[in-house]
C-alpha cells in the first residue's frame, strides 16, 4: 500500500493495512508539478519490481454533487485499462473513443524504448488526472459544505430576529397597555 496524504495513512493504519510507502506534504494547490513529484515516486517503485500491479483509490468526480469512490488499475497499462480509464462515465459508453483512424505510424528511434516512454507518460497523465479528480471533488465537498452553512446560519437569524421582534413587540404592548390604563 502507497498512501498519498495524511488521511489515507491514517485510514490505511487504523484499519490495520500495511503501509509500504508513505508520501506527505501533498500541497493544497496542487499542480501538475507538485503531482508530478508524487507520480515519479509511485512510478519508481512500480519499476523496482516490488509491486505487480498499481491500483489506485480515489474520488470520480462527475459533478458538484455527484462523485463516488473508484478502484481504477494504473499500471502495468494495457489497452483495457486505458479503455477503462477513458469510459468511466456511463454516459460515454458507445462513444468513439479512438478519433484517429491513421494506420500510419512514423518512429524515428527505437520502438521499445519510445513504446516505454509513452507508456510512462501516459500512466503519468491518469495519475494527474486523478490527483485533479480528487482535488475537484474535495473542493465540491468544501462548496456544498459552506454552502450548507450559510444557508443554516441565516435560517438561524431569521428564527432570532423574529424571536427578538415578538419580544420587543411585547414590552410595547404592555407598555402602552400601561399607558392606556
Amino acid at each position: 500500500m502507497i498512501t498519498v496524504g495524511k488521511k489515507a495513512f491514517d485510514f490505511c493504519r487504523f484499519n490495520g493495512i500495511p503501509i509500504e510507502h508513505n508520501l506527505e506534504n501533498a500541497p493544497e494547490n496542487l499542480d501538475s508539478y507538485s503531482a508530478a513529484g508524487f507520480i515519479d515516486k509511485i512510478v519508481d517503485i512500480w519499476k523496482s519490481g516490488e509491486p505487480s500491479r498499481i491500483y489506485m483509490v480515489a474520488p470520480h468526480y462527475k459533478n458538484s454533487l455527484i462523485f463516488y469512490p473508484l478502484v481504477k488499475q494504473f499500471l502495468p497499462l494495457s489497452p483495457e485499462i486505458l479503455k477503462s480509464h477513458m469510459d468511466v462515465d456511463p454516459e460515454s459508453i458507445g462513444r468513439d473513443s479512438n478519433p484517429m483512424k491513421s494506420s500510419y505510424t512514423y518512429v524515428d528511434s527505437d520502438t521499445t524504448e519510445v513504446s516505454n516512454e509513452l507508456t510512462m507518460m501516459i500512466a503519468k497523465l491518469l495519475f494527474i488526472h486523478a490527483f485533479y479528480e480528487l482535488k475537484a471533488s474535495e473542493y465540491s465537498s468544501r462548496m456544498v459544505a459552506m454552502k450548507n452553512a450559510t444557508d443554516s446560519a441565516k435560517k438561524m437569524s431569521k428564527r432570532k430576529t423574529l424571536q427578538l421582534n415578538k419580544e420587543r413587540q411585547a414590552v410595547i404592548t404592555q407598555q402602552i397597555s400601561e399607558i392606556v390604563s
